[in-house]
């Protein structure tokens, strides 16, 4: 096989992912670092419920993926401004304080965003930066990345009036504003966001 046809089969291979990519930020997870891209086909093919699937294979083994991944997040140079926070919420997860852990991983989930779409000196617009990221970003890996981040951030940082319901989703707004309560105490949304901030750690570090 010639180069160029070996390119064009593993741009082809990548595209043919994006779909089931924003179907599983839709559903409220981030493309996973520590698996093969296809798994996103193979979870929207699996029956179950997903959010009970991330949990289970995060705290499996004594949580050996979710140690694995702090790991990473602590060794991060592109993350390296926010390590102080990063090591107190790791912190607070292990003694089961959730509610400390959900709104300062918000807080550090958009600014690394902002940070891997290079306009962290600008007023935050976490949604409309990852789209120009995913517009200007070719197919491969990288577009799936952020693919996976614009669809994940969509409910999280969209517009949610405090007359109506709460979301039933995680809402940025909600949380931080202080009307959602409730979020804040799940074990589940706390290793959501430590999921989403491993996979945003991408786009800062470029050697990952």
């Amino acid at each position: 096989m010639a180069i160029i046809d070996f390119w064009q089969q593993w741009k082809d291979a990548h595209v043919a992912l994006e779909d089931d990519t924003k179907w599983l930020g839709e559903n409220g997870w981030t493309i996973p670092m520590w698996a093969d891209p296809r798994i996103v086909s193979k979870l929207r093919d699996a029956s179950g419920n997903i959010d009970k699937a991330f949990v289970s294979a995060y705290t499996a083994d004594n949580s050996k993926k979710l140690r694995e991944l702090w790991e990473r997040l602590r060794n991060s140079e592109g993350l390296s401004r926010w390590r102080k926070v990063i090591e107190q919420t790791i912190a607070s997860y292990l003694d089961r304080r959730y509610s400390v852990v959900v709104p300062c991983l918000l807080i550090v989930l958009e600014a690394a965003i902002a940070h891997g779409a290079n306009v962290l000196q600008n007023w935050p617009n976490p949604k409309g930066s990852a789209n120009m990221k995913r517009e200007q970003t070719e197919a491969g890996m990288r577009r799936l990345i952020w693919i996976s981040i614009e669809s994940f951030i969509e409910p999280i940082f969209s517009n949610a009036p405090f007359s109506e319901r709460r979301p039933i989703v995680l809402n940025r707004h909600w949380v931080l504003h202080g009307r959602d309560t409730k979020a804040w105490g799940l074990r589940r949304e706390s290793i959501r966001l430590f999921h989403a901030l491993d996979t945003v750690s991408t786009t800062v570090d470029r050697k990952r």
